[in-house]
């Protein structure tokens, strides 16, 4: 009986936080617009915006 009273609140409180993760994850998709739904990143990502600005190394 303990064990499943313990399953129990398992299964609600992880269904409650899995409601929880989702809405902030749908807030947070809907309070960018420009950005990739899917991945979370620039719609045109290009390597100047994931590596900046970088100073030019001189070869030895």
């Amino acid at each position: 009986m303990v064990i499943a009273v313990i399953s129990a609140v398992w299964v609600t409180a992880s269904a409650g936080l899995a409601l929880v993760v989702g809405r902030s994850i749908r807030q947070a998709d809907e309070r960018a617009p420009f950005t990739d739904h899917l991945a979370g990143l620039p719609a045109e990502l290009t390597v100047a915006d994931v590596l900046g600005a970088r100073a030019t190394q001189p070869s030895h």
